[in-house]
This record gives structure tokens, C-alpha cells and sequence, in this order.
């Protein structure tokens, strides 16, 4: 009815901005405003693209997924929905019935498996127009390379009549939107009798401003690049610092904005980030995290883009109230251990590190991301590391982004080894990411020429998974050859050739690899690494506790183990098959660990992980991970 549109409003607001390890999308709200009174029902919500991490930054940005009714992909790439599983296992969990998801043919419009979409490889646009007078019409274009241009310009230049969009998204990676032809037609559409006001994702262009403030879609993210150069800086020598001075206002700009942020009418922490066309007098507006475009609204006259909710001033109370929270995590860390050198003066080699990427169970948090753990083995530098992956649940590629930066790709170019634990989304949802850009990196590097084999292990039931998804990582003649995969079972057989050949490359560092049976869900895992020194490090996976772990890992060096709960809560942590925080210690005291590392909290701690017990002298040193700790390899 026409009447009910004077209460409608629909807005589109930016989802992943196309950095900070997210990748480009957006979401559309319809939503009924009251008449006498302001409040507000969600009617309808669509998604558009799903990169990884979007169930993350759905969190961060108080969107409920449990509103949103379908899914809209403008491609079917590794990028664009490799954030879809996870999405659908949080609609699971919060008791939501369907999900619609549309894309390019063979995609299906219904479905709950993404197996059958493998093959498809025609990018699309979307077109949207709403049922609401006055019917605002949305382009979505994504040209996904320079190949496309021509059909694009054909499709799309001479729409008209009705059809004039309020606004133009383009999804177009960074490289495409460079092109002039596609410039030509992006200042074209300034012809039309009202010009589309246009929004382009470029986190390129993000990181080049205010020293990269607004390239940050996580708060967490943010703080830890504060952190990591603090920590940087701290251990540089004084001519080192000298050198480093020109970076200094960088850092102290992030970290004002960080703390000290306000708004104000010309507040430098919110900043409308524009680009500008030679042959078009229209401002094109550069997508950041939370910025709104209103296509029509009840109670507000002015439409087009809103700015309210962006820049860190929205956040600064959470950020401070985030900075107590760690001051109390340093607290409980100062009762219960000593620094990591300490515990292995003159054993370790501190250019080799062990790199705790998430700590969160289940669903990832604002503070906490999923399972993942990245082990140096060699090297220095970006360019020689070699390294081992252990568990990778969603989102590892953007932790791993937020360590190394513009060096990952070479960083995941050097993984030797990638094992998981079990068949759990938290634990391997972000897997065919990471071999997506394993792949890449190892094609583009020599002109493809003798890339180097990477070694997966894992559970059958993931093994399958990482199958299905092979030709659409590899290409329609795929390499099975790149990617060499093995069961964890498989793999513990002295005899077995990749397991002969992958401890003959690496060892240099590692004698053992070995997968103990624990007890989770079906075919679970933990992990005993045996050093070339002799060392043991354990994982325990997610397990209840475990007399096989404890037996194969008796006289561990570092012990990482999962402590989903407190102790308060055995009988949840007996029910799902998870440890307390004392049953892990106690496991690690039987294993005569040296020190333990707590990780894989439950997420009702969102940021200070479970009471610890107090320790007496027969129980190891013990840490307390969180996001992006780094400890050294006990070799």
C-alpha cells in the first residue's frame, strides 16, 4: 500500500570495507518506524557478498544476523563467500529457519550446502529496486576483472527510464576501478539528468589516510597495532630509534584517535574519505566501516550519505573500557607467571615464534577470534620463514594479515604443514582461505614454476570439505599435486610417504609429528610436536581431559591447552567435552609441563579469560593467551 511507505525507511551501510582481512559488502535494511513513538521493526535485511570474517564483523557492528533474510553474491570466489558457512552456522544457533542465497548460476537459490556452486565463475550485478514509493533503485556493479569492461559499459550505459539509480556501489577490485575505461564510465554516469551519488570500496585508499585509522574494521585490530609497534619500539636500541623517528606520529596519530577521539564538525577522527574524476564534478565517496546511505526515510528529509556512525569517536568508550579490561588481564598475568625468556633462559631462539591468532570458542567475538595457531620453523624474514598452521578456524587470514601485514601472502607462501584438530567450523572454517592464497602466492611466484607442495592433515570429514572446494581454488584443471592431504590417522604411519617427506624437509626444527585421540567429537585430535632438540610442544585440540595426551606429551616443554570454561562450570565443560581452567592445569602438571598456555575461551568471558586457581608449586608456569600472543619456540 502507498500509505505505509510514509513509515518505511531503507538504508545501505557498509558491512567489510576491503581491508583489515575483510573483504568488500554490504547490508540493505527496510524497516517500519512507529507513528506516534520511535520505535523501530526490522522488516527485511540482505546481505550483499560474504567474505570471510563477516559473522565477526556482524558483532562488532550490532548487526543481528537473525534478521537477515537472504544473500546476495556478485560472485562466487574464494573472497566473496568464503564468510558464507559461517553465517549459516550462527543462523543455526540462533534458531533461524532460512536463508535465501542468490548468485551466479549454479548457485542455487535455496541452499544449505555451497558444494554444487563449484564451477560457476561469470561474476554479476545486481540492480535493486524497492517496492516502496518513490521506489529508490541501487546499482551494485562488480567488474571483477579488465575483461568484463566492454560488457559492462554495454549493459549498463544505456539504462534509463525508471531505472536512474539513486546510488552506484562498485564492488570492482581496486586494480579494475584504476582502469580508464572504467573511470570513463564511472564519470559517465554524471550525465545522467540526476546524477547517482557513488561509493567505491578501496582499502588501499583506506590505508593511506590519517595513517591508516580508518582501515580498521575491528576495534581488537586496532589496539594491536598499537601495541605491536609499542612493543617494537620498546625493544629497539637508540640508534634504532633514530632511525625510526619519522614513524613515530604515525603511531601517536592511531593511538589518539584511538583514545582521545571527539567528534566534532571538522574532528579529524571523522572524515568523509573522497575521490574525485577529472570529467565529473560529483564527490565519490570511499566505503568505511559503518557509513550509511539513507534511500528514503520517514522522520529524516535529508537522504544520501550519512556519517554518524562512523570514525573512532563512536567507539572510544568501548576502547577505554577494553584498556581496563586488559589492565586486569596484566594483573592476573603477574600473579601467575614470569616473562616466556625467563622460563627457557639460554633454550629458546627468539627470531622463531609461536603467534596465538584466536582464542575464542565457538562463533568469534569483537575481542576474541576462532582457533588458529601459527608456528615459525625457520627464517628471519618474510622472504625464508617456514612455518607450520595448526587449526584455522574463520578469520585466520585476517589475523594473520594483522601480524604481517603486507608480508602475509609471502608468510602463508611458507607454510610447510597446515593440521586440524576436528571437524568444528571455529576450528577450520577459514582453511580454504588460506589455501587460496597458498595457491596464488605459489603461481605467481617464478611464473608458477616448481611451486612447493603444501602438506594438509587433517580429519576425513574436513579432508572432503577442502576436496570439494579444490577446483575452485586450483581452476578447471586443477593441480591436486599443490595441495597433499592426509588423515590424521593416516598420517601418524611411520611408513606413510608425505609424512616421510614433509619431516625430511623440516628437519631442520622437527622430529615428530604426532596426533593423539582425545576426547571431543568424532575423530578429534591433539597434536605432539617432538623438536629436533628433543622438546615436546602439545595442543590439546578441544578435548575433556585426556590420560592419552597426558602420556604423549610427558615432559612437554609448552603445553597450549584449551580452557573453554571455569571451574565453576564442570558440568557444562563435562557435557560438551571441554576442560575448566583447573582440569587443564592439572593436565599439564601431570604431563610435568615447564609451562602452559591457556587459550579457547568460552566467549560469555568476552575479554578477560576464566578465574584462575591459585597456583601451587607443582604446576607449571602458566599464560594466558589472547589475540595475536606471541611466545618463543622452544627449540
Amino acid at each position: 500500500m502507498a500509505g505505509s511507505s510514509h513509515r518505511i525507511s531503507v538504508t545501505a551501510e557498509v558491512v567489510g570495507i576491503g581491508s583489515d582481512g575483510t573483504e568488500p559488502s554490504l547490508l540493505f535494511s527496510v524497516q517500519r518506524h512507529g507513528l506516534y513513538s520511535d520505535d523501530v521493526k526490522v522488516l527485511k535485511r540482505y546481505l550483499f557478498n560474504c567474505g570471510e570474517g563477516t559473522q565477526r564483523l556482524a558483532g562488532e557492528n550490532g548487526i543481528k544476523l537473525s534478521s537477515l533474510d537472504a544473500m546476495y553474491l556478485t560472485r562466487f570466489d574464494i573472497k566473496s563467500v568464503s564468510g558464507v558457512p559461517g553465517v549459516i552456522f550462527a543462523l543455526g544457533s540462533c534458531g533461524a529457519a532460512t536463508l535465501k542465497l542468490h548468485g551466479p548460476v549454479g548457485l542455487g537459490g535455496h541452499s544449505s550446502s555451497l558444494d554444487d556452486a563449484v564451477g560457476s565463475t561469470n561474476p554479476i550485478c545486481y540492480i535493486i529496486q524497492f517496492q516502496y514509493a518513490p521506489h529508490p533503485v541501487v546499482w551494485l556493479i562488480d567488474c571483477s576483472t579488465p575483461d568484463h569492461l566492454s560488457d559492462l559499459a554495454c549493459a549498463f550505459s544505456g539504462y534509463c527510464g525508471s531505472h536512474f539509480p539513486s546510488l552506484v556501489v562498485h564492488l570492482s577490485p581496486p586494480n579494475v576501478q584504476a582502469q580508464p575505461r572504467y573511470k570513463q564510465w564511472m564519470e559517465s554516469l554524471g550525465s545522467f539528468p540526476s546524477p547517482p551519488e557513488q561509493l567505491v570500496f578501496n582499502g588501499t585508499t583506506l590505508q593511506s589516510v590519517a595513517h591508516g585509522a580508518f582501515s580498521y574494521a575491528f576495534v581488537s585490530s586496532a589496539k594491536a597495532a598499537v601495541r605491536k609497534e609499542l612493543q617494537i619500539r620498546s625493544t629497539t636500541t637508540t640508534a634504532e630509534s633514530k632511525t625510526n623517528q619519522s614513524t613515530t606520529p604515525a603511531i601517536q596519530d592511531l593511538a589518539n584517535i584511538l583514545k582521545n577521539a571527539s567528534w566534532s564538525a571538522d574532528s579529524p577522527y571523522q572524515r568523509r574519505i573522497i575521490q574525485r574524476l577529472e570529467g565529473c564534478d560529483r564527490e565519490i565517496h570511499v566505503a568505511q566501516s559503518k557509513l550509511q546511505f539513507r534511500l528514503m526515510h520517514p522522520k529524516e528529509p535529508r537522504l544520501g550519505f550519512s556519517y554518524e556512525r562512523t570514525g573512532w569517536h563512536q567507539k572510544r568508550d568501548q576502547v577505554q573500557d577494553d584498556d581496563g579490561d586488559d589492565n586486569k588481564n596484566d594483573s592476573v598475568g603477574q600473579q601467575l607467571n614470569t616473562p616466556s625468556s625467563a622460563c627457557f633462559q639460554g633454550d629458546i631462539d627468539t627470531t622463531r615464534k609461536l603467534i596465538v591468532l584466536g582464542t575464542g570458542s565457538a562463533a568469534p567475538s569483537k575481542l576474541r577470534a576462532s582457533s588458529g595457531i601459527y608456528m615459525e620453523l625457520s627464517g628471519t624474514n618474510a622472504a625464508d620463514v617456514e612455518s607450520m598452521l595448526v587449526d584455522c578456524g574463520e578469520g585466520t587470514f585476517g589475523q594473520l594479515w594483522r601480524q604481517f601485514g603486507s608480508d602475509v601472502t609471502q608468510r602463508i607462501g611458507g607454510l610447510r604443514c597446515i593440521w586440524i584438530s576436528h571437524n568444528h567450523a571455529d576450528h577450520h572454517c577459514g582453511l580454504v582461505r588460506v589455501l587460496y592464497e597458498y595457491w596464488y602466492f605459489q603461481t605467481h611466484r617464478n611464473n608458477g614454476d616448481n611451486p612447493q607442495p603444501l602438506v594438509v592433515v587433517a580429519p576425513q570429514s574436513v579432508l572432503s570439505y577442502v576436496e570439494s572446494w579444490l577446483p575452485r581454488i586450483l581452476g578447471k584443471t586443477p593441480d591436486h599435486e599443490l595441495f597433499r592431504l592426509a588423515t590424521c590417522s593416516d598420517f601418524n604411519l611411520p611408513r606413510h610417504p608425505l609424512r616421510q617427506q614433509l619431516l625430511s624437509e623440516i628437519s631442520y626444527a622437527v622430529a615428530s609429528i604426532l596426533s593423539v585421540r582425545v576426547f571431543h567429537c568424532y575423530d578429534s585430535y591433539g597434536l605432539v610436536l617432538t623438536l629436533k632438540s628433543g622438546k615436546k610442544l602439545v595442543y590439546s585440540g578441544d578435548t575433556k581431559p585426556c590420560n592419552d595426551l597426558v602420556l604423549a606429551g610427558l615432559g612437554a616443554e609448552l603445553v597450549v591447552h584449551e580452557a573453554t570454561f571455569d571451574d565453576s562450570m564442570e558440568e557444562d565443560a563435562v557435557k560438551k567435552k571441554h576442560s575448566t581452567v583447573s582440569q587443564a592445569l592439572d593436565i599439564a602438571r601431570r604431563m610435568r609441563a615447564r609451562q602452559v598456555v591457556l587459550t579457547h575461551f568460552s566467549q560469555r568471558y568476552p575479554s578477560l579469560p576464566p578465574p584462575v586457581a591459585v597456583c601451587d608449586n607443582s604446576t607449571p608456569n602458566v599464560l594466558c593467551a589472547y589475540d595475536g600472543f606471541v611466545h618463543p619456540m622452544p627449540f
